[in-house]
């Protein structure tokens, strides 16, 4: 028995099938399109700029796991490529260009390249080694900043970092280079020393993370910033000795654990406390800012719920970048401030406390 649509019916319902059969066309055709435009020499490339003749690498097909071995054993990367007629330059490492590519054992990456993205050397389980032939295009090559750059530095497996075919284990950071960007050598445990000359005034968040092997380090003087987890896990911070870790005049950050009832007294000629510095130290009941302290970077004091009285005698308000804590203290917390500096301290809405008091420090 068949049921009959009335004519009324019958263009309104092909028009939808026919628009139906036309979108899963398109998707399916959209599904076929591989992410490269071109590839050469068993690498595969997607334009980023006509104009500026620019390309990143990326993988084979349509997703990253399209084809997961398309990379094998050594891989290099050129600075520029031909292709009909034009050259182009190679600028960036696509998201999971080479995910679970385990054959790979190493790779060159050209001074060229500033970026690499997410995920990029992700179950690159067999990779030992990254060479490279300009330490200062490295120091400030962008990783892709999220969730901790998690599969985006080659160092996630492999162990060294070669410069010019030689293992670098002592790097003096060259004269040009001001910041060592974030996660650029996190986990090269072939690193052992490192020197900063004094142009160097940055040192970004993660930069030498889980370099095990690297014990010595000489800072640059002119330090203004350091991110978090900068040194963690390094032979050089492990070796220090537990409390509060001054690089300059920064204050890095409180290694160990911290007494109860706590009262810290940043000393004087301090003029930076690093991003983090105090995070989740509820140990922390009072602190004193030295006259000397202009800036606080983000979540210095996170979380720190019982600090209750903060001495700071800087007439100035110290600069906050953000304010630190996220959750609710569960008192209120008393700023006391140099006479005639109220004013201010409110206008500044440091730390956004309303209960500043004036007192004389040198009474």
């Amino acid at each position: 028995m068949f049921m009959r649509i009335s004519n009324k019916y019958t263009i309104p319902l092909v028009v939808a099938c026919t628009s139906i059969c036309a979108l899963i066309l398109i998707i399916i055709f959209c599904h076929r399109i591989d992410r490269h435009d071109f590839e050469i020499d068993g690498i595969y490339y997607k334009r980023i700029s006509e104009a500026q003749h620019s390309v990143k690498v990326t993988y084979k097909g349509a997703f990253p796991t399209s084809y997961e071995h398309e990379y094998q054993k050594e891989v290099v990367i050129p600075r520029v490529v031909s292709y009909r007629g034009i050259d182009y330059i190679v600028t960036e490492i696509d998201q999971y260009a080479f995910q679970d590519c385990s054959g790979i054992t190493n790779i060159t990456i050209p001074e060229s390249i500033w970026y690499i993205g997410l995920g990029a050397f992700d179950g690159c389980t067999n990779l030992s080694e990254v060479h490279i032939n300009d330490l200062a295009s490295w120091c400030s090559i962008a990783l892709e900043n999220v969730s901790d750059c998690a599969g985006s530095t080659p160092f996630q497996y492999a162990d060294k970092l070669c410069l010019n075919g030689e293992t670098l284990t002592d790097i003096v950071i060259p004269q040009e280079v001001t910041k060592i960007n974030p996660f650029v050598f996190q986990d090269c445990d072939s690193l052992k020393t490192i020197v900063l000359h004094d142009g160097v005034t940055a040192i970004g968040k993660g930069a030498f993370y889980g370099c095990h092997n690297l014990s010595s380090i000489e800072m640059s003087e002119n330090l203004s910033y350091i991110g978090r987890d900068a040194f963690t896990e390094t032979a050089w911070y492990e070796n220090l000795p537990d409390g509060v870790v001054y690089v300059g005049k920064l204050l890095y950050e409180y290694k160990g654990e911290i007494p109860q009832n706590s009262h810290i007294v940043v000393k004087e000629g301090i003029e930076t406390i690093c991003e983090s510095a105090f995070d989740c130290r509820r140990e922390l009941t009072s602190l004193t800012l030295p006259t000397s302290l202009v800036t606080i970077h983000n979540y210095a004091f996170n979380d720190c719920r019982d600090l209750a009285n903060i001495y700071s005698k800087a007439i100035n308000p110290p600069c906050i970048n953000r304010y630190y804590n996220e959750y609710e203290h569960n008192h209120e917390i008393v700023l006391y401030v140099p006479i005639g500096s109220k004013d201010d301290y409110e206008k500044a809405s440091f730390m956004h406390y309303d209960s500043i008091v004036e007192i004389d420090f040198y009474k």
